[in-house]
């Protein structure tokens, strides 16, 4: 009993350590984030999520990407700021990632995640139990 004990944590804080492990290096920088939430405030007024304060990071990285977190808070990489030739294009990725926190994506592949996180746990656990003891 104390052995599927053991497995069951040993489970339980490896699928939980995977959810929220992600190799972010923010560089706090105010007045970018400041032109971030310049260039999304008309984006937002004429929204549906009208009034919701949106927190952006700047994300060190050297590929370019912008993603979605809740809070909300939308990173973009330097690498992206790097390689855009206009404010309108930046403009367009934060309306880009304004419409998945607007189409509520994030909470949908959240919900998603749990229910394969539960039976990716449920069939580990089952599995453990068909593995023999061995020196019982």
């Amino acid at each position: 009993m104390l052995y599927y004990l053991k497995v069951i944590i040993f489970l339980l804080i490896f699928y939980s350590n995977s959810l929220h492990s992600q190799n972010l290096n923010i560089v706090r920088d105010a007045e970018i984030e400041n032109f971030f939430h310049d260039l999304s405030f008309p984006i937002i007024e004429s929204s549906k999520i009208k009034g919701t304060k949106i927190n952006f990071y700047l994300d060190k990285q050297n590929y370019i990407n912008a993603f979605v977190t809740s809070g909300p808070k939308i990173f973009i990489t330097t690498e992206l700021l790097i390689k855009t030739n206009s404010v309108d294009q930046i403009a367009g990725v934060i309306a880009h990632e304004i419409g998945h926190i607007t189409g509520g994506h994030l909470s949908k592949r959240y919900n998603a995640y749990e229910d394969s996180m539960f039976t990716t746990m449920i069939s580990s656990i089952l599995a453990v139990g068909q593995v023999p003891q061995i020196g019982m």
